[in-house]
């Protein structure tokens, strides 16, 4: 489950499902490690596949992975790719057909010898194709706990109709450290400021105003801290 401090992310946002969300009967239910990202090492979350190996991945870690090697110079270009060896060992099954496909490169890169071809973890290139319809059906199977449970939601979903109910669970909002009225993350443009938290606090116990002021002289100073260690790390004068 998701910890800290910080706002609760829906599956969507954080791009992987972990694997004690998943639950049967209302337990906790151990995965296969077929339906295991070999990245995240969670559950495959919209997986997508590889052309040439077939090997599926969430969308999201597969584009974290290939961006990270767009940014490598070209001097690394003729380094092979290592894969990590608590995936190397791993076996996987997929069906026989693909066995003895022969991986294949695009025109693109053939015809274009200083672009350099985008690998997958298994050092393929990778041509992105939708999972295997197998993959899928398994992934549908399971059920699922909301991603806000540590908020208090109890709803147990099936994988399909995860992100639906997250888009609309209650649970999302969460109470302001300060004011402690339910506070939405959802919408970017329509931010809980400090202003609104003196609103609420002085309407809500108007005979306290100088412990709530407190409150917020306290969240003040705790971000002129973090200004502080900032301008220290990047070397600016006070």
């Amino acid at each position: 489950m998701q910890r800290g401090s910080d706002p609760l992310k829906s599956t969507a946002e954080l791009g992987y499902l972990e694997p004690n969300r998943v639950c049967n009967n209302g337990r906790y239910s151990e995965v296969s490690p077929e339906l295991l990202c070999c990245i995240c090492q969670n559950v495959f979350w919209k997986p997508v596949a590889c052309a040439n190996c077939q090997n599926s991945f969430c969308a999201n870690c597969i584009q974290t992975w290939i961006n990270k090697q767009d940014s490598i110079p070209t001097t690394f270009a003729n380094q092979q790719n290592s894969i990590p060896t608590t995936f190397a060992n791993q076996q996987y099954s997929f069906p026989t057909t693909f066995t003895n496909q022969q991986y294949f490169i695009p025109t693109t890169f053939a015809n274009q010898p200083n672009l350099i071809p985008t690998k997958c973890p298994f050092n393929c290139v990778f041509l992105e194709k939708r999972a295997p319809p197998i993959l899928n059906n398994f992934l549908s199977k399971l059920q699922i706990y909301c991603a806000y449970a540590p908020n208090g939601c109890n709803e147990v979903l099936p994988y399909d109709g995860l992100e639906k109910h997250e888009q609309e669970c209650q649970y999302e909002r969460t109470p302001c450290r300060i004011c402690e009225a339910p506070v939405s993350h959802r919408d970017q443009n329509n931010k809980h400021e400090l202003r609104q938290c003196f609103n609420e606090m002085y309407n809500r116990n108007p005979d306290h105003v100088q412990a709530q002021f407190m409150k917020l002289l306290d969240v003040v100073e705790a971000s002129q801290q973090r200004i502080q260690a900032l301008e220290k790390l990047l070397g600016i004068e006070p």
